[in-house]
């Protein structure tokens, strides 16, 4: 297929693009309810992206750890 490789990397450059940009609605939901509660916009902001990642960490490390959810 002629341009086959460009066409795969602008396609997974997409793909990633997408995934940022939905997640930043899924942030703004928990920053939103920390400003509800009275904190500061930064404060809830770090506060909601350093909880997911460390939230995530667990199902990063081991694919098995999410086996039971289904």
């Amino acid at each position: 297929m002629p341009f086959g490789n460009i066409l795969a990397a602008v396609f997974f450059l997409a793909m990633a693009v997408a995934a940022l940009t939905s997640l930043i609605p899924m942030i703004e939901v928990g920053v939103r309810n920390l400003m509800d509660a009275g904190w500061e916009r930064p404060r809830a902001a770090k506060f909601v992206i350093v909880a997911g990642l460390l939230l995530g960490i667990p199902s990063a490390y081991s694919l098995n750890f999410l086996d039971n959810q289904d």
